[in-house]
């Protein structure tokens, strides 16, 4: 199965099983309700009701403080837990030339001393409260979120106010974690040639815009980060009016409304530093790029091809991209695992996926995993062939009706998931989308036709807009044993 965790780079990343108190509570909840019942009936009261009943999964609010902050409550009152996350308009893209990584740098610093006189660290707190948290930092975006019962939200909301304004730095912390990140760069992206092969695709892919640069950063720029630039980077950047608090969970936006005045709102304004704006020029030439590395286990093809993102496409392109993807390779039923891999055996695993989040643009990944019995000249024959007769013959009625049916499920099993849910709701609109947009996309996505997919295949799978990465371990000497 393909998992395109590779395609994406994340400073941290953290899972878990469900707590003690969550794990008692999913089984009380359901003997509670049936006592609940009982105890009604018996009483004689037993009536329908339908003033006062919990908003539905997914209401979102947006409200706005005096110093710009926005804050957004998404309700979902299916347990008595928050999930508090605050999203900064600064990525990697903002990084200064030749300081690539500071984005990431100031994320980890964000962990040490906001308060001098605290008696305990971060950490400390957050194990305290039972607290799940982590941070991110991607192109477009850096965030940091807690996921707590919701009587610890006022605490957590507390702690991430004075974040955002009382930062304190020394050269000793700034110099500890540029240590901490560059062997991060190693452990994580220099010794998996899969995430090299990926970095160097996304570096060929663009020529111009600074998507070109990975978020962790690289090493020997890292390295020369100092004090200042994270002191700059954080006063330029870590203010009310950019960011965004979203807040999902079993609250109502006349709680958060106030909680927010009490913790956000006494943060002064700031002065946010304007975000470079850049275009990449369309595409002349197919690019490659080839790795060789020993510890490849199995010869690898990446093509990228080059797209507008959600917030820059025409309306309806974007949607038609995605089901597009999802026709090619969205799993087994897939036509790139029907033709690829069942029909022709021409590689062991395969996969496509549209990435289109980003505030700027997007591009198109296909992936192929090509067996050691199995030459990459007849893949990648094959995959330009399958691609050349969805361009010049389109796609079946069959196939888009699968395609929206997957993407369907998908939706609802994010919203299903309360940190799912928060997160593609604060990921679009951290890049300038609206709330009426994220809202209305499944309608816009059903409304895909074949027509629509067969105009974005002819116009973004072509030669011209693809960068092609090859990943395989060095030719076996003559005589060598395999």
């Amino acid at each position: 199965m393909l998992h395109f965790m590779y395609l994406q780079q994340a400073s941290r990343s953290a899972t878990r099983d469900p707590t003690p108190r969550e794990f008692g509570l999913r089984l009380l909840a359901p003997i509670a309700c049936l006592l609940l019942f009982a105890f009604i009936a018996a009483s004689g009261h037993m009536t329908a009701v339908h003033a006062g009943e919990p908003a539905p999964v997914g209401k979102t609010t947006s409200m706005q403080l005096a110093n710009g902050l926005q804050i957004v409550v998404v309700e979902d009152h299916r347990l008595p837990v928050a999930t508090h996350m605050v999203w900064y308009k600064v990525g990697a893209i903002d990084d200064p030339q030749g300081s690539s990584g500071l984005a990431h740098l100031l994320e980890h610093l964000m962990f040490k001393s906001f308060d001098a006189e605290a008696d305990e660290t971060f950490a400390q707190t957050m194990s305290r409260l039972g607290a799940i948290d982590n941070a991110r930092t991607a192109h477009d975006y850096t965030y940091f979120y807690q996921r707590v019962a919701k009587e610890h939200l006022p605490k957590v909301m507390a702690i991430e106010a004075r974040r955002m304004s009382g930062l304190t730095l020394t050269k000793e912390q700034v110099t500890t974690e540029r240590d901490v990140v560059r062997e991060e760069r190693r452990s994580v992206v220099e010794s998996d040639p899969l995430k090299l092969l990926t970095e160097q695709v996304q570096a060929t892919l663009y020529q111009n815009h600074n998507y070109g640069r990975s978020p962790i950063g690289w090493s020997h720029e890292i390295a020369n980060l100092q004090q200042k630039d994270a002191v700059d980077f954080y006063e330029a950047y870590y203010s009310p009016g950019n960011a965004i608090v979203v807040i999902a969970g079993d609250v109502t936006p006349q709680e958060v409304r106030q909680l927010a005045a009490e913790t956000y709102g006494p943060v002064p304004a700031g002065n946010a530093a304007s975000r470079l704006r850049l275009r990449e020029p369309e595409p002349i030439a197919a690019r490659r790029v080839e790795l060789i590395d020993r510890r490849v286990p199995r010869p690898t093809l990446f093509r990228y091809y080059l797209t507008p993102s959600y917030n820059t496409a025409s309306p309806g392109q974007a949607e038609s991209l995605e089901v597009l993807m999802a026709i090619l390779g969205g799993g087994e039923t897939s036509r790139m695992h029907r033709v690829l891999v069942n029909e022709q055996n021409a590689a062991l695993a395969v996969g496509a996926r549209y990435f289109g989040k980003g505030r700027d643009s997007g591009h198109l990944a296909l992936f192929g995993l090509v067996g050691q019995n199995n030459k990459m000249e007849k893949f990648e024959d094959a995959l330009d062939a399958l691609l050349a007769d969805v361009v010049e013959n389109g796609v079946t009625e069959e196939e888009l009706t699968r395609a929206k049916a997957a993407i369907e499920a998908k939706l609802v099993f994010e919203k299903d998931n309360q940190m799912k849910l928060a997160t593609s709701i604060a990921e679009a609109l951290v890049v300038g989308r609206s709330i009426d947009d994220i809202t209305a996309l499944p309608d816009r996505l059903a409304a895909v036709t074949r027509a629509d997919v067969e105009k974005a295949a002819r116009e973004f799978l072509v030669a011209r807009r693809s960068v092609t990465g090859l990943m395989a371990s060095p030719p076996r000497p003559k005589g060598t044993a395999q």
